[in-house]
């Protein structure tokens, strides 16, 4: 059963000086091919994220996900957006869904910038037989400009004894667009 979703997210993008026109974030599924061929090894699993501002097209980004996928528009202290898209895979298996957070810089109105992709990292992975490790994050936005994510581990669906495999650091800090000389 093909599963159908379309997740509206709206943010405002607010600058100091300049107020910008809401970037508006959909998550759509499909296309089930591209260039002839299937789009993603499961079928039901592609999605396109397109964003518009002023109900203008601005990106049409296509990607598999295994899990019900989000992503939201933010914007930091100096007024620079970022898309945040969280998404899952999973393989042959049990216990197999993988979870990532994908972040990208999302170009502004009139300021020559592309859309592209800062980071890719693991959110969610098999744990144990039937656990799970999961980061939760929290955005922080600097003064000076970026975002700070800071991530904390958890295990789900068992305990610390059964677990086999996880990632080794319980918090992590993740700084994305931050300048060097910001205050840490």
């Amino acid at each position: 059963m093909k599963r159908l979703f379309d997740f509206l997210l709206v943010a405002s993008s607010f600058a100091a000086f300049n107020l910008h026109a809401a970037s508006v974030v959909t998550l759509q599924s499909g296309p089930e091919k591209l260039f002839g061929q299937q789009a993603c090894p499961y079928p039901g699993d592609s999605v396109t994220m397109v964003v518009k501002e002023d109900g203008k097209i601005l990106i049409r980004y296509h990607f598999c996900s295994a899990a019900v996928p989000s992503a939201k528009v933010v914007t930091d202290a100096v007024g620079n957006n970022y898309i945040l898209l969280d998404y899952g895979t999973t393989g042959p298996g049990t216990n197999t869904l993988q979870s990532y957070l994908k972040i990208f810089h999302l170009p502004q109105k009139n300021v020559d910038s592309e859309f592209y992709e800062y980071l890719r990292t693991p959110t969610l992975g098999g744990a144990g037989m039937t656990s799970q490790w999961v980061y939760r994050y929290r955005t922080e936005k600097p003064k000076c400009g970026g975002l700070r994510l800071v991530f904390t581990r958890v295990i789900e669906n068992g305990t610390i004894e059964h677990v086999f495999t996880m990632p080794a650091e319980k918090t992590r800090i993740i700084e994305v667009g931050v300048p060097s000389s910001c205050p840490r």
